[in-house]
C-alpha cells in the first residue's frame, strides 16, 4: 500500500474504500493505453486520470457501443486490424539472397520478452489471416463500421468517424457482428457465448 496521508491512519479497509471512491476504477471510460512494452491507464475523456470526475459511470451518446466495452468479437477484430496495419509491401529487390530467404536463426538465445512478443506476433498473424476472407466478405458499409470501430477501440476513445453514413456506425457495426459471428466460431477464433449481448 501507498503512504498514508493525513486522516488515513484507522482501519485499512476503510482507507482502501475511501481511495477507491475518490478513484477512476471501473469507469467505462477507463482505457489502458499500450505503447510498445508499458502501459498506462487513460480517460476517454481527455480528463485527467486518477481522480473520480463527474463523468465517472456516464456513458456516452456518441461512443462507439455506447461505452466501448470489448468482447470476444472485438478483441479478434483488433488484432485482425493490427495485422493488417502492419502489412507492407516488398518494393524493389529483395533483402536476402533466395538461397538463404528461408534462414531462421535459433530461438534459445533469445530473452523471455523477445519471445513472447515474437509469440504474440506469431498469433496476431494467424488471427488475421483467418479474419481477413471474413471481414472481406462483408457489404462495404459494413466494412467502413467495422474500420471505423475498430480504430476507436484502439484510439482508447472516439477519435474516427464513418466517412459515409456516421449516424447509422453503431447499428451496421453491430449488424457486421452478428454476420461474422458464425464464421468465427466455425473458424474458433471465439467461444459464441456472447450472442446475447449483440
Amino acid at each position: 500500500m501507498s503512504e498514508l496521508r493525513r486522516g488515513e491512519y484507522r482501519d485499512p479497509s476503510l482507507v482502501l474504500a475511501a481511495r477507491e471512491m475518490r478513484a477512476c476504477a471501473g469507469c467505462p471510460h477507463e482505457r489502458i493505453y499500450q505503447f510498445v512494452d508499458t502501459a498506462q491507464a487513460i480517460c476517454a475523456l481527455g480528463r485527467h486520470h486518477g481522480r473520480r470526475c463527474d463523468q465517472y459511470g456516464k456513458r456516452q451518446k456518441r461512443m462507439t457501443t455506447d461505452a466501448m466495452e470489448i468482447d470476444e468479437i472485438d478483441a479478434v477484430l483488433i488484432d485482425w486490424y493490427e495485422w493488417s496495419e502492419g502489412y507492407a509491401p516488398a518494393l524493389g529487390y529483395g533483402r536476402a539472397d533466395a538461397t538463404c530467404r528461408g534462414f531462421k536463426i535459433s530461438r534459445q538465445w533469445m530473452e523471455y520478452d523477445d519471445l513472447s512478443s515474437a509469440v504474440d506476433g506469431q498469433l496476431r498473424a494467424s488471427t488475421g489471416k483467418a479474419v481477413e476472407p471474413i471481414v472481406l466478405g462483408l457489404a462495404l458499409h459494413h466494412r467502413i463500421a467495422v474500420t471505423t470501430a475498430v480504430r476507436n477501440f484502439i484510439a482508447g476513445g472516439v477519435v474516427f468517424r464513418n466517412p459515409r453514413s456516421p449516424e447509422t456506425q453503431d447499428a451496421d457495426y453491430a449488424d457486421a457482428k452478428r454476420a461474422m459471428m458464425p464464421a468465427l466460431v466455425v473458424k474458433g477464433l471465439i467461444r459464441g457465448k456472447d450472442r446475447k449481448q449483440l
